[in-house]
């Protein structure tokens, strides 16, 4: 049986892992200063301690961009139109994640994602 607190725990570090993942993303992209420049640098060294905790805790993060998407791994938000097969993942809004526990993968987290659908027909 999974441990129900464990498994509450490694969702918290999953949401805090994400929440300075997007925090990287927004401070890549912005003019700063070179003070808050350096506490950015200090989150992100706490982004790698709690990947190293996932890690160590047999927790990953899927790669679903460009896959077909799974049921079982996604939930699908929106479908697109798009030059890819129906049902590509063309977007991930959040990564899933898998967690290995007695020997089997459980998602512990389902990804939430767009997928393509058909492509609207030529006009011309």
């Amino acid at each position: 049986m999974i441990d129900e607190r464990l498994t509450h725990l490694l969702l918290e570090l999953v949401e805090l892992n994400d929440a300075l993942a997007r925090l990287k993303v927004a401070a890549d992209g912005a003019a700063l200063s070179d003070e808050t420049r350096k506490w950015v640098d200090r989150f992100m060294l706490t982004r790698r301690r709690v990947e190293s905790a996932l890690s160590a805790q047999q927790v990953l993060l899927v790669n679903s961009l460009g896959q077909p998407c799974n049921p079982d791994l996604h939930h699908v938000i929106e479908v697109v139109p798009s030059s890819q097969p129906p049902g590509t993942i063309v977007e991930v809004l959040a990564d899933a994640y898998a967690w290995t526990v007695y020997g089997r993968m459980v998602v512990l987290r389902p990804g939430e994602v767009k997928i393509a659908g058909p492509q609207p027909p030529s006009v011309g």
